[in-house]
């Protein structure tokens, strides 16, 4: 359930790649596996913020599918992801153990020789000067630096300075910006997101609801 600047911007960059002679696919769930329709369709318990192991829908509606259409390609395939460390702690955590606990929430699968995280090790700081570099392929891929200069503005990356001096001299700024998940993720106790767009356009407000009605579902 993609927040829709964030789609939008994914359309766009799908559109671009398939201009410049790419086969894209999006990959979705089956209709009766999609989130939303899993809990008010047929009743499942909507994930709770407590219970980390019980994180059934990032299975159904990423991992599943994803698996689901990997198998129609063959074995000769290299699967890419971008799942990087140093996203959260918690996150870190199930990457060390080298699986996941949470069924896939961690979007890396055990690493192979068809497996592959290439920026697995890069810092916030590392993806946007990427992202913001791109004139080395922006002359092949026509329109590119725009793509990546709106989705750097979506995540609303900011550098915070510190000040004074560190045991090993200067601190490094700390680089903050927004994370997304699902819209209405009921996996969360808030959705710092929904609360963030609130203050640009009070219409969002009504997501807030859903949480009230994640707790009458469980």
């Amino acid at each position: 359930v993609e927040y829709p600047f964030l789609y939008q911007i994914s359309e766009r960059l799908t559109g671009l790649l398939t201009e410049s002679g790419w086969h894209c696919e999006v990959v979705r769930p089956r209709l009766k596996d999609k989130l939303y329709n899993q809990i008010f369709g047929r009743g499942v318990t909507p994930v709770h913020p407590a219970m980390k192991n019980m994180r059934w829908c990032t299975r159904a509606t990423k991992v599943d599918p994803m698996e689901r259409f990997a198998k129609t390609l063959g074995s000769n395939v290299l699967q890419l992801s971008g799942v990087r460390w140093g996203e959260s702690k918690q996150r870190d955590g199930r990457l060390s153990l080298g699986g996941c606990s949470a069924g896939g929430e961690c979007g890396l699968p055990i690493m192979g020789d068809r497996v592959y995280g290439p920026i697995i090790t890069w810092t916030t700081c590392q993806v946007v000067d990427w992202l913001q570099g791109l004139t080395l392929v922006s002359g092949t891929v026509k329109d590119l630096l725009t793509i990546a200069a709106d989705l750097v503005e979506v995540y609303e990356v900011r550098k915070i300075e510190h000040k004074g001096m560190g045991f090993f001299g200067p601190v490094d700024p700390e680089v903050k910006a927004l994370r997304f998940g699902c819209i209405g993720c009921p996996a969360l106790s808030r959705d710092h997101v929904t609360d963030h767009q609130v203050k640009k356009d009070k219409r969002w407000r009504a997501l807030r609801r859903l949480y009230l009605l994640w707790d009458e579902c469980r």
